[in-house]
């Protein structure tokens, strides 16, 4: 819950429920929870605020999104990744969030990814294989996803597509998702271009820091 308090006096109904829609917005738009409001806030409550009003809901909503990562809070930040550099130009110890990870089986590519801000990012476009391996929790996260459009089946039935980038709380959960079976996601996924893990590359950056 999002309690906007001010000593200010002249806050209204309308002030918060504006934050309160934008919000929403934020979240939806991030695809890192469910939304389960039944609507999207107030429509048009943006039109029953002055101009100076809208500026400064919009100065505590960006100051929330500096706050609430701090505490954990994810919910509200954008799970867009950067633009890929150029596989050949990069090596494991240029910047964290151009190194892009890559997973698959017989050598193929199925999935790539980056490790952003210490959260594990598979990227739009990777392929999934629909699950073969033992139920677990890792299994109902592929079907939660596949529910909820971020996995979209492919002409083959046996593979999924990811529509848009998709944050993981860790490397094993995006290995598993991808590769359809409980899998370690510090070995599994490599670094692009090479035979590097991902073990060895965090050992390698643990080495350099």
């Amino acid at each position: 819950m999002i309690v906007l308090t001010s000593k200010d006096s002249n806050l209204t109904k309308a002030h918060g429920r504006y934050v309160e829609a934008r919000f929403i917005s934020l979240a939806r738009a991030a695809k890192r929870s469910e939304v389960t409001n039944g609507n999207s806030g107030t429509t048009g409550i943006d039109n029953l605020l002055p101009e100076a009003d809208l500026s400064d809901m919009e100065y505590y909503i960006e100051q929330a999104q500096i706050v609430l990562p701090v505490l954990q809070v994810d919910v509200f930040r954008s799970s867009d990744t950067l633009v890929e550099a150029n596989p050949t130009e990069r090596t494991a110890l240029e910047d964290v969030s151009e190194v892009v990870f890559v997973t698959g089986l017989r050598g193929e590519t199925w999935a790539r990814a980056h490790e952003i801000d210490g959260e594990f990012t598979v990227m739009e476009g990777s392929r999934a294989k629909r699950w073969a391996g033992t139920v677990t929790a890792y299994h109902a996260l592929q079907e939660k996803l596949i529910k909820d459009g971020t996995l979209q089946a492919d002409t083959d039935p046996n593979w999924l597509t990811f529509t848009h980038d998709q944050v993981f709380s860790s490397a094993s959960a995006a290995s598993a998702t991808v590769l359809g079976r409980n899998s370690n996601g510090k070995l599994e996924w490599k670094v692009e271009g090479t035979t590097m893990s991902y073990a060895e590359w965090l050992a390698q950056q643990a080495q350099t820091a």
